[in-house]
């Protein structure tokens, strides 16, 4: 949190269960640069199913709904329908709520269109998306943001992705503390998870872009912001 301080960077504190949300609305309380969200991750469906209403409270307290939405890679393999509860429940909430959400779709971008077809809140934002072109096509169409993460460094889909998407639905993200790790395929480092990443990720979309970097930064907080609804 000091490195993001002094630097400057934006911290969005994606709380996945109610015991994190509380921490995340205390810690955004406190430090201007961090935005609460709250949303039951897909991983965490089998043991919310049937009780996200009693944590409603939460839902209009955080600044944003999220990471919310379904997935077929890190989730239990017999968790889908409850996902799916939970994930409808969670967009009711958030139109509820006019709450923007953040949305995960790990292999299931089908069934998150769909879902987001029946039940859409003011904005949405699709987190490091992966999918088919087609669905891309059709969320773009929807007027949703996404992000570029990591891999935009070296993976040729997301750089197509990247360029694909309007730069004024564009943000750039580091995801968990092991995401870059991950992404880059190496062992671990703590610069790696530093909030410091996030410029090294700025430059890479920028360059994808074909945009000076500081001209892209200046779009992508802008969209940020208005993702948020931030004066």
């Amino acid at each position: 949190m000091e490195q993001a301080s002094e630097h400057q960077i934006a911290i969005w504190a994606n709380a996945i269960n109610p015991p994190s949300a509380l921490l995340a609305l205390d810690a955004a309380e406190t430090c201007p640069f961090i935005a609460a969200g709250f949303g039951i991750h897909p991983s965490q469906a089998l043991a919310y199913q049937g009780k996200t209403l009693d944590y409603e409270q939460l839902y209009k307290d955080c600044q944003y709904v999220g990471e919310i939405g379904l997935d077929r890679i890190w989730s239990p393999k017999d968790s889908f329908a409850a996902q799916m509860d939970v994930f409808a429940d969670q967009l009711h909430l958030a139109e509820k709520y006019s709450k923007p959400i953040m949305v995960h779709t790990g292999k299931a971008e089908e069934p998150v269109l769909l879902a987001l077809e029946k039940c859409c809140p003011p904005r949405v934002l699709i987190h490091w998306y992966a999918g088919d072109y087609a669905t891309l096509r059709k969320l773009l169409q929807m007027g949703c943001y996404f992000t570029v993460a990591a891999n935009v460094a070296f993976s040729p889909q997301a750089r197509d992705i990247c360029r694909a998407i309007p730069l004024d639905r564009l943000l750039c993200e580091t995801d968990g503390a092991n995401a870059v790790s991950w992404a880059l395929d190496r062992p671990q480092h703590p610069a790696d998870s530093s909030p410091q990443i996030i410029a090294w990720i700025y430059d890479q979309a920028a360059q994808v872009r074909n945009m000076p970097l500081q001209d892209f930064a200046q779009q992508v907080n802008d969209n940020a912001r208005r993702f948020l609804t931030l004066s």
